[in-house]
């Protein structure tokens, strides 16, 4: 199975800019310290594991002075970069969280009472992504699908309801069979091929695809 890290920069740093009094130089040096042992912590991991290892780095808290989130996100830039020529290591985007997390995702009084400083929302939201991120790691991917004709395609059959008293349209019943076919057919630009395993007569099948006004598919 594969291993996993979750980091910030962030949170290597400390609390900038208060008790220690902390320079903008200074902090400049532990910002890229910290991105270099990082990357070099993670590159003597995979020397000696035998398993992928997924990395993501996650968003710095808001609220902080400018200067300091872009050094932290110019680190996380760099950070990836580097991981990413490691074989083994897959660097998981911080898009792919926010494409499945629609709400707030940090939460301030967490963060401030138990270092805990992202929504219920997000971490959900986060564990969905890393649980994807670790089939794709683990089983293999699919290169074709392979579909029936009647009450898949369309509802009905086509052999005994002929082509026009199918469920097939624009309205429900029958729209369903329609956006069905729209997602498959996104399926085909990310390289999925489709297939037809049919007990139909080829005639009676075949008019519909080239024929049906509503068919996505052709």
């Amino acid at each position: 199975r594969p291993s996993g890290v979750l980091a910030r920069v962030q949170d290597f740093i400390g609390e900038y800019g208060t008790a220690d009094g902390t320079t903008a130089a200074a902090l400049a040096e532990r910002v890229d310290r910290v991105r270099v042992e990082l990357v070099d912590a993670v590159r003597h991991f995979m020397q000696r594991s035998a398993t992928p290892l997924v990395v993501a780095m996650l968003p710095s808290s808001p609220g902080l002075d400018p200067v300091v989130s872009k050094q932290y996100d110019d680190a996380h830039a760099e950070v990836e970069v580097a991981l990413a020529s490691i074989s083994g290591v897959l660097v998981m985007a911080p898009q792919a969280v926010d494409a499945l997390c629609a709400g707030e995702r940090f939460d301030a009084d967490a963060d401030r009472l138990a270092h805990i400083p992202f929504t219920d929302e997000y971490i959900a939201a986060l564990a969905i992504a890393l649980a994807r991120r670790t089939h794709l790691l683990t089983v293999p991917a699919r290169k074709v699908l392979v579909l029936d004709c009647d009450n898949t395609l369309w509802g009905g059959v086509v052999g005994e309801d002929s082509k026009d008293g199918i469920r097939l349209g624009n309205t429900f019943p029958g729209s369903e069979f329609v956006e069905f076919q729209g997602f498959l057919k996104s399926l085909t630009a990310r390289g999925i091929l489709l297939a037809v395993n049919s007990k139909n007569n080829p005639e009676d099948a075949l008019d519909v695809i080239r024929t049906h006004e509503a068919m996505v598919l052709r």
